[in-house]
């Protein structure tokens, strides 16, 4: 194939830590992380990987705080 691979390869992006909908009340900030959510997948297409994968490592539940609203 063009590219270097075979019939054979698999190609895997993966992307991690994204926190996505972060600060999305932040009139500046609110769009950054699908922003980058959506560059992360053109990226994908562009290569055209067999599989993206979004990880995510979670210490404990405080890293969640931000997700709650009064």
């Amino acid at each position: 194939m063009a590219d270097g691979t075979t019939a054979e390869s698999i190609k895997v992006l993966i992307a991690s830590d994204l926190h996505l909908g972060y600060a999305e009340l932040d009139p500046i900030r609110g769009n950054d992380s699908f922003d980058t959510f959506d560059e992360i997948l053109g990226l994908a297409n562009q290569h055209q990987v067999t599989s993206a994968r979004m990880a995510r490592a979670k210490r404990d539940a405080s890293e969640d705080e931000w997700h709650h609203r009064s």
